[in-house]
């Protein structure tokens, strides 16, 4: 079994809220639930009332029935009902209730580590640690240190560790310190041997390449993703070389997300996974298109389209964003933090396309309005160089 000290949260997805962060534990609710699950009493809560939920999808007491009966009662008296008789905690966060199980908030760490650009001897932010055969992972903090806590029946697996531009490393966890230091190595470009004549490829741009911006969605930190789907109207053959998402300067401009990119399905949803790699980049903090080049990553032009999303991430900084407090007293306290994700710009013009990952780890995407998300890629297609040895 593994055990990793950071909460990963998954988010029920809502366009757009009709509260601020200040009152939302005062709204006034009437409802009635009997012999119902927790579970479908936040879905119900959310589907109904527009109140976004993010919890870790491993907590037991979820599935917990209970019957609660309230009439003009805030959605603090509401929650601190539901939750009573069990360990899970909650906070009021960006918009949102984070529920947390109190018990596994502060475990003891077993293994911590940073991880170091060799040559500049810095601090990586936001690389993966993956676990290989148990595939889980973790995100680093903005310095490079990451904290996780491993039982011995997985003491034979492997730590595989990587980032954005530099080379992958696997280390056995048998050989891990208790405070370690991993050095990663920058990716080096180099074609010996060859001269490229005349290349016959030709650049063109996919997706929502508008630059009117009518408004911005909130790409939370737990795990929620927002896709663009992108048509390959003419059946191009080539490369994805580029990706560039639009940034809003009213979400945190340096926050870090999570790029996937996938093959459209025979439903038109989300399908395979193109980037097998977890990638998770940092802006520099402009509020504009931020620019990623994968063409390292050899990902080929789907025939019948693709998906590209952005996702949340939640370092495993996790004490910057919610402090030491007493969880069994989480309720009572004012938060004051400010929204660390990113905004997403977006339009409405043309067919909707934008879609959305859900709560019950489904897509959907909205009917009601149109949010067209602006992402773009640069597709490098024909590619037939001539080549002279």
């Amino acid at each position: 079994m593994l055990k990793i000290n950071i909460i990963i949260l998954f988010s029920i997805i809502a366009l757009k809220s009709c509260y601020s962060q200040g009152d939302l534990l005062l709204t006034k609710l009437s409802v009635n639930y009997k012999n119902t699950s927790i579970l479908n009493i936040i879905a119900d809560l959310n589907t109904k009332h527009n109140i976004d939920f993010s919890y870790d999808s491993n907590i037991s007491e979820l599935q917990t029935k209970v019957s609660i009966n309230v009439e003009d009662k805030t959605l603090k008296y509401l929650l601190i009902s539901v939750f009573a008789n069990t360990s899970i905690r909650f906070i009021s966060y960006s918009n949102q209730i984070i529920l947390i199980e109190a018990k596994k908030v502060f475990q003891t760490k077993i293994y911590k580590g940073k991880i170091i650009d060799r040559e500049a001897n810095v601090g990586v932010p936001f690389s993966t640690v993956k676990i290989k055969n148990a595939n889980e992972f973790i995100i680093s903090d903005s310095k490079g240190v990451f904290e996780i806590d491993l039982d011995k029946d997985i003491s034979t697996d492997t730590l595989i560790i990587y980032a954005f531009s530099y080379n992958k490393i696997e280390i056995p966890i048998k050989r891990l310190n208790t405070d370690a230091i991993i050095y990663l190595k920058k990716k080096e470009f180099k074609i010996d041997g060859v001269e490229i004549i005349e290349p016959n490829y030709k650049i063109v741009v996919f997706g929502n390449r508008s630059p009117l911006v009518t408004g911005s969605m909130y790409i939370d930190t737990h795990g929620q993703q927002t896709a663009l789907y992108i048509k390959n109207k003419k059946a191009r053959k080539g490369k994805i070389i580029k990706i560039k998402y639009k940034l809003s300067d009213n979400g945190n401009a340096y926050a870090p997300f999570r790029i996937r990119i996938y093959e459209s399905d025979k439903n038109n949803k989300p399908g395979k996974d193109l980037l097998h790699d977890i990638l998770v980049v940092k802006p520099v903090g402009n509020s504009s298109w931020f620019e990623i080049d994968i063409s390292s990553y050899d990902i080929y032009l789907p025939l019948n389209g693709f998906f590209v999303a952005i996702e949340g991430v939640f370092p495993n900084d996790f004490n910057n964003y919610f402090t030491n407090s007493d969880f069994n007293n989480i309720s009572e306290e004012k938060n004051t933090l400010t929204e660390y994700g990113q905004r997403l710009c977006y339009n409405r013009f043309g067919k909707n396309n934008t879609w959305h990952y859900s709560l019950s780890h489904t897509w959907f995407k909205t009917s009601k309005k149109r949010f067209n998300v602006m992402i773009k890629t640069v597709i490098r297609y024909n590619e037939t160089p001539i080549i002279k040895n």
